[in-house]
């Protein structure tokens, strides 16, 4: 029996990577990091210092599964790098055009509240919450256009047109703005652990759109080509991140508006987090959890590594070959 013929009849289970059951473990993490966070900002989290207390219980099981979570991501990638390949890119389902519409009007809901914001900052001439209030404005404006690759990351054949790619690009480059923003915010300590938490989210998020524009870049017919190890590991961050802080973060905000449990409602001042913005980050760590589970995945033979590899090494060569150190200067010697 030749090797294409084994390889065409391989058994479906073959497709996936030995580390494929894990995938499941990042939107499962995410939603106990979300019901852990949600719970120790309700109970543990003092405003005037910007710190949980000592010895919360939420706090530190929200951090390990955090923790436990990134650990997973990193060695997936590393399992998963140079041993496997796309067999097909995920199609959209009912989960992703839930999250993609769900983070489209939240786009533009985020946009319209930055705007009040920063109109209520500038009528009462507050220097200190104006220049936040512009940086967070100007990244809920770029931010349409992240409802734009959203929109278009439902359908599987403009994910690979040229404005696919721009909306994508610049939706990560608002939630770039948005990072730097949060600087200037001084609602929250620098040193704040609920700062580092959706300073994480954002991240994971911002790398999730750079995976996503990455396959923009990449012509449908060729996109199986890609290593998917970048995509698992950003999209698995994503989801995990994505899921636990921006969820939990939104339904903490959420249970704060609704006056549900007085611990929630009497504690001042309020950190600038507003649920708006945790829940579209939320809505993209669904997308990137549909993303994940549906990833189809084949395992390389020992001849497709080995030819990799052949590949590999002669790009390194040739790249060496376009510049050596000193080169230009032994010629320029020799014509004088």
């Amino acid at each position: 029996m030749s090797d294409s013929h084994r390889h065409a009849s391989a058994p479906a289970s073959d497709k996936r990577p030995a580390g494929f059951a894990l995938l499941l473990s990042f939107p499962v993490l995410g939603v106990l990091l979300a019901v852990c966070y949600a719970a120790a900002m309700a109970r543990d989290f003092e405003f005037d210092i910007g710190h949980f207390v000592r010895g919360s219980v939420f706090f530190h099981l929200a951090a390990a599964f955090g923790v436990i979570g990134a650990l997973l991501a990193v060695g997936i990638a590393a399992f998963t790098a140079g041993r496997t390949a796309f067999t097909e890119l995920p199609r959209p389902t009912p989960l992703s055009v839930f999250g993609g519409a769900l983070g489209a009007i939240l786009s533009v809901a985020l946009f319209m509240q930055n705007l009040l914001g920063y109109r209520a900052a500038l009528a009462a001439e507050e220097t200190e919450s104006l220049s936040p209030a512009k940086l967070f404005l100007a990244s809920a404006v770029i931010g349409l256009f992240l409802a734009a690759a959203l929109i278009l990351s439902l359908s599987a054949e403009r994910r690979h047109r040229w404005y696919a790619l721009i909306c994508t690009l610049l939706g990560a480059f608002s939630v770039n703005v948005a990072m730097f923003a949060a600087y200037f915010d001084f609602t929250v300590p620098l040193n704040s652990p609920v700062r580092n938490f959706t300073t994480v989210c954002q991240a994971s998020v911002l790398l999730f759109l750079l995976g996503e524009a990455r396959i923009s870049l990449t012509a449908e017919d060729t996109v199986t080509e890609l290593p998917p190890a970048f995509q698992l590991f950003t999209s698995g961050l994503c989801a995990l991140f994505g899921i636990g802080v921006g969820g939990g973060g939104a339904l903490w905000q959420i249970l704060r508006s609704f006056s549900f449990g007085s611990e929630i409602v009497t504690k001042t001042p309020e950190p600038n987090l507003p649920a708006i913005r945790l829940a579209l980050y939320f809505a993209v760590g669904v997308i990137a959890a549909d993303r994940l589970l549906r990833t189809s995945l084949r395992r390389l033979t020992a001849d497709e590594i080995a030819e990799n590899k052949r590949k590999a090494k002669e790009e390194k060569e040739k790249s060496k070959k376009k510049y050596v150190p000193g080169d230009g200067d032994s010629k320029s010697n020799n014509n004088s």
